[in-house]
Parts: structure tokens; sequence; C-alpha cells
């Protein structure tokens, strides 16, 4: 359902017509007082914004890698509510989606076996 190799905006993935596609990144420890991390995703449709969320993480990250891997998480949870939407739209997705991710350590976590 969701593509096995998450990518960068410097290894971009062509997108056609009516797929979805989606960004995702974290913002590592930046409230001061309690030491919590920011998640923000965006779901484009044809070059449309269809989904899209920020808000700070419940859990207090140790690092930037979980951080942005909590981030990714829930990404890809709307990725996969936001397919069931779109295949009851009439409008199926018959490729992986493709999710871009900036922090590369948690690109390799993620294409570990």
């Amino acid at each position: 359902i969701i593509s096995p190799a998450i990518r960068t905006a410097d290894d971009p993935t062509s997108v056609s017509a009516n797929q979805l596609i989606g960004f995702c990144d974290a913002d590592f420890a930046n409230d001061v007082e309690t030491r919590k991390s920011h998640t923000g995703f965006a779901f484009l449709l044809n070059h449309a914004a269809i989904d899209w969320k920020s808000s700070q993480q419940r859990l207090v990250a140790s690092s930037s890698t979980e951080s942005e891997y909590l981030a990714l998480s829930h990404c890809v949870k709307s990725a996969q509510y936001l397919r069931h939407v779109l295949r009851f739209l009439d409008l199926p997705q018959l490729s992986p989606t493709p999710i871009l991710e900036d922090n590369a350590a948690c690109i390799c976590l993620c294409n570990s076996d």
C-alpha cells in the first residue's frame, strides 16, 4: 500500500494524475518547557492539499530520528485512511503512495528489513 522506499526532495518520484503523495516532517524538542517535538504532514492529490496536520507529539522523543519516525508513523496511518476514502470515491490508488521525508536516519530505519 505504501511505497517501500521513503523519498526525499533530492530523490523525487514522478507523480501521475490522481496519485496521492505525502510529505512528512518533525521538529525535534522545539517546545522549551516540555521538550516535546512537533509533527507535520500534508497530502496532495492533483497538486492540491487534501489533508494536513500539525500538532505537538504526545511523547518526548530522545532523538531527531525518533521524532521523525513518530511523525512518519502518523503520516502512514493517514495515507492508509486516505487510500480507503479515494477507493470509495472511485479513485483507487494503483501504485504505492510516495511519502517524502527529510531525515536520513529515519529513511534508513524505514527501508531496513
